[in-house]
């Protein structure tokens, strides 16, 4: 069938396909609000869409080698034709041993083997206290914001009272 001879074409460009989307999904997150690099699938992303820039930055060299070696070929140049034949060779086979996706998980195996946490899992901090140690504690003051509901926002520092906060913080604390 004619369809999957034609999937065998497409199957070649999944591979950029998915480095461009990923590059792309980096960058539409990430420059509006750089904090979010953190994000998990941004960590997820970022190798993807790093390893697509530099195939990128590998193959336009490569390219533009080519096809100075044809026009050095067409002026039956053979010697220059050959250097930048040999050089597009050298480019690509570069990039494509510097670049390989074992060498990133490699790395990333050996950082997470050498983080060593410095508390115990599940250690909770503090001493518990109350009925329900561990709990979560709510605290309410009506009297810790004056917000009008049309001037500013409740948490604006002209709405909220600082002593009624801290009173809040430490009876929430002593609790």
């Amino acid at each position: 069938m004619k369809v999957f001879k034609d999937w065998n074409n497409w199957k070649k460009l999944w591979i950029p396909i998915l480095g461009f989307a990923s590059l792309l999904w980096f960058l539409i997150r990430v420059i509006p609000k750089p904090s979010r690099a953190t994000y998990p699938c941004q960590q997820a992303a970022f190798p993807i869409a790093s390893a697509f820039v530099l195939w990128v930055a590998g193959l336009i060299p490569a390219a533009l080698l080519i096809r100075k070696a044809k026009k050095k070929l067409r002026q039956a140049r053979y010697l220059p034709a050959l250097a930048f034949i040999l050089l597009a060779v050298i480019s690509s086979v570069t990039i494509r041993f510097t670049v390989s996706g074992s060498d990133i998980s490699l790395k990333a195996a050996s950082i997470a083997e050498q983080f060593v946490p410095t508390d115990d899992l599940n250690a909770p901090m503090g001493t518990a206290r109350g009925i329900f140690p561990g709990r979560v504690v709510w605290v309410h003051d009506p009297d810790a914001t004056s917000w009008d509901e049309v001037n500013g926002h409740y948490f604006d520092d002209g709405n909220t009272s600082q002593t009624v906060v801290s009173n809040m913080v430490s009876e929430a604390m002593d609790g």
